[in-house]
């Protein structure tokens, strides 16, 4: 019998993720667009954190409390106002506007932010980061699976979701390392809070690279892509 087979080395005929996958466009440029939402909203939630329980003196329950509202808007936006603008703009436009949107509101959320602040001057951005968000997740994933074999849907899931982790990770590196630098106390989490608000608006820009599709097939790539999300 073959060594190779044995030991399991050498080419594989059929790889866990086919290269050839890397050079679809769509698919290359919504990893790259996730990449950076992912680095926006893992330091936002950060710097957030920060602001409550440090500066606003929250006690942890408090401050997981103040998130709710963040995390609904962000649910109901995901499953009601996705499907509809999906449906009405495209995956292309939806993903723009998504992105845009969080990076305005990212922006607002952290222009409220001061020492002697409340909970309540953070609820615009809250609103317009929520809703945004909610229905970019749903865009930027549909946007990975558009032009993709019903198949190898699972695959391109999971390369999004690898650029997901990868974001998450680096985008609160840069963040702490941000706010670290700058002015002690509220200064220095606003000045990281421009930051992630920047890298949502240059995904934004990167989504502008995305090929245009026909707004009933942006309607079936979100059903599959979807369901690889939930696999």
């Amino acid at each position: 019998m073959n060594a190779k087979r044995l030991t399991g080395r050498g080419p594989r005929p059929e790889p866990l993720a086919p290269p050839r996958l890397l050079g679809e466009r769509n698919l290359a440029t919504s990893m790259l667009v996730i990449l950076f939402f992912q680095s926006a909203l893992g330091g936002g939630y950060y710097l957030l954190t920060m602001y409550l329980q440090p500066v606003l003196g929250y006690s942890a329950l408090q401050a997981g409390l103040a998130f709710l509202p963040l995390t609904m808007l962000s649910m109901v936006a995901a499953g009601r106002l996705a499907p509809t603008l999906l449906g009405r703009w495209g995956v292309r436009t939806t993903l723009i506007a998504g992105m845009l949107g969080s990076g305005v509101g990212m922006a607002a959320l952290y222009a409220g932010m001061s020492a002697d602040g409340s909970f309540w001057a953070l609820m615009p951005g809250t609103v317009i980061w929520g809703l945004s968000g909610g229905f970019t997740f749903v865009a930027m994933f549909a946007a990975a699976g558009s032009g993709i074999a019903p198949t190898e849907q699972g695959v391109a899931s999971g390369l999004a979701t690898t650029a997901q982790q990868i974001g998450g990770a680096i985008g609160l590196a840069v963040i702490i390392a941000v706010a670290n630098a700058g002015e002690p106390g509220v200064g220095g989490l606003r000045t990281a809070g421009w930051v992630a608000a920047a890298a949502s608006v240059a995904g934004a820009l990167i989504a502008l690279t995305l090929k245009r599709r026909p707004t009933a097939a942006a309607q079936e790539t979100t059903t599959t892509s979807m369901e690889g999300i939930n696999r």
